[in-house]
């Protein structure tokens, strides 16, 4: 639960047009789930009548799928996304600036999205239906691991579409971080080797066939 001093700020960065996903950033000791549902009550109360556009639209859809998930250490699942949106992000806007290129909102897009069709309900029609871009649903999509699909399979396949390879990076690199455990023992170790060799193939540090011998 939020307290009043927390409301009170989250009132004044919220009024300044913050979106939720920053404000949970900068206001200490709050969850997002708290931060969207508080930002999504003053909303309504406004009677504020907004088109979001597709991130807007994104966060809403994490809010309202994942809002009751959490990850393997026990914390809001919620967290995770919002941490590959961010990473994706930050490193693609920095090469925009040093291409002297408009930033492109789609990275964070499907770093927030890229567990709504493997993890809930929502399907890739279902997203072109709301409106996500063609691309944007495309990488999603990609990097969803089909049924009964070898996990080496998944790894290649996503190497082929270029947003949902830099996402997946940061996905890899957030599930190997071995704070968010509770415990690690055997089964957590051969996670992590899955995962490191499968970063490596995607950063192309190593061939097809080495990522093969190691977790084919």
């Amino acid at each position: 639960m939020l307290t009043e001093i927390q409301k009170q700020h989250i009132d004044v960065l919220y009024e300044n047009g913050m979106d939720p996903v920053d404000i949970c950033e900068l206001v200490e000791g709050v969850n997002a789930h708290d931060v969207f549902l508080y930002c999504n009550e003053k909303q309504q109360e406004n009677g504020v009548q907004e088109k979001y556009n597709q991130k807007k639209l994104a966060l809403r859809l994490v809010d309202e799928k994942f809002r009751d998930k959490v990850d393997k250490g026990g914390e809001p699942y919620c967290g995770h996304l919002i941490r590959v949106a961010r990473n994706a992000d930050k490193v693609m806007n920095d090469m925009s600036e040093l291409y002297n290129e408009d930033a492109d909102p789609k990275y964070y897009i499907v770093g927030l999205l890229h567990d709504i069709i493997e993890d809930t309900d929502v399907t890739k029609d279902k997203l072109l239906e709301m409106g996500f871009d063609d691309d944007i649903v495309e990488a999603i999509d990609c990097i969803s691991r089909r049924k009964n699909e070898s996990y080496y399979d998944f790894i290649i396949r996503i190497k082929k579409n270029e947003i949902a390879t830099v996402v997946k990076i940061f996905d890899l690199e957030d599930n190997m971080d071995v704070r968010r455990l509770k415990k690690f023992g055997d089964e957590e170790m051969k996670r992590e080797r899955k995962y490191w060799y499968s970063w490596m193939y995607l950063n192309e540090k190593i061939s097809e066939g080495e990522l093969w011998r190691n977790i084919g």
